[in-house]
């Protein structure tokens, strides 16, 4: 197999993953609701409007997202078995994420403006909420909010497949044990964190300096307080973190005995 038939053959696999996401989505979330309406005789009540601004289509293709980008086993079992390298791989999956956040990016702004006048919900992205005034020119706003949408999606794919390269590396009982020791262990090293680091004034001010930094935070008076290049920037060098470390661990990665 080529690098292209390779590239093919994950993005139509993935591809039909993400199509029967916002199947699901619109099922469950518009006409799941209409059909219990019509059986309970409170279509009356029924609001499409509500159901549009309540559907988190965004929110799920993040979460969505960030799971294709975890369970990539199978795939790279398939591949390997017919003699594709695990560069090659690791490369093709790099190409069809970013092809994959690119498509959901496109079709939640699309779907977010376009639902617009129903929902009158201009601030449906993190972009909109927090940066879309730092730019007087429409236009401008629009381009910079599909750049700094698409690169929280890419940094977000990218931390999926840092973290399922990582685990792939284990077996699945270790995998399981990882998955449910290690929020476990990060909860209690936040509070002892929490207790340790409380009294110190001068480390919370550190955190809330980088805090303020990360999200763009201007304490200038008369101006929009936020601005996105900080946490842009941010997120690409997150994301390029995230593919270094998953080519680090896709570099050791074996095939398990099942």
């Amino acid at each position: 197999m080529k690098t292209r038939q390779v590239n093919k053959f994950l993005f139509d696999h993935q591809i039909s993953a993400v199509g029967w996401l916002y199947a699901w989505a619109i099922a469950i979330t518009l006409v799941l609701p209409l059909v219990l309406a019509l059986v309970t005789g409170t279509i009356g009540e029924f609001s499409f409007a509500k159901q549009v601004s309540d559907t988190p289509l965004g929110s799920l293709f993040g979460v969505f997202i960030f799971a294709i980008s975890m369970l990539t086993y199978s795939d790279f079992k398939v591949l390997i078995q017919n003699g594709i390298s695990r560069m090659t791989f690791f490369k093709s999956q790099v190409i069809v994420l970013l092809v994959l956040t690119l498509i959901g990016n496109t079709i939640n702004l699309v779907y977010g403006y376009l639902t617009l006048p129903l929902t009158g919900d201009k601030n449906f992205n993190i972009f909109l909420t927090g940066y879309n005034d730092y730019f007087n020119n429409p236009i401008l706003a629009g381009i910079v909010n599909f750049l700094f949408s698409w690169l929280l999606l890419v940094a977000l794919s990218m931390t999926g497949l840092a973290i399922g390269s990582l685990l792939s590396l284990f077996s699945k009982r270790n995998q399981r044990i990882i998955l449910i020791a290690a929020p476990i262990a990060l909860f209690v090293v936040l509070i002892f964190m929490g207790r340790t680091l409380a009294p110190s004034s001068r480390t919370v001010s550190w955190v809330a300096d980088f805090t303020k930094f990360m999200i763009g935070w201007r304490d200038a008076k008369g101006v929009q307080p936020l601005t996105p290049w900080p946490l842009t920037v941010g997120s690409v060098v997150w994301a390029a973190l995230m593919a270094w470390f998953s080519r680090a661990m896709f570099a050791r990665k074996q095939l398990k005995r099942e």
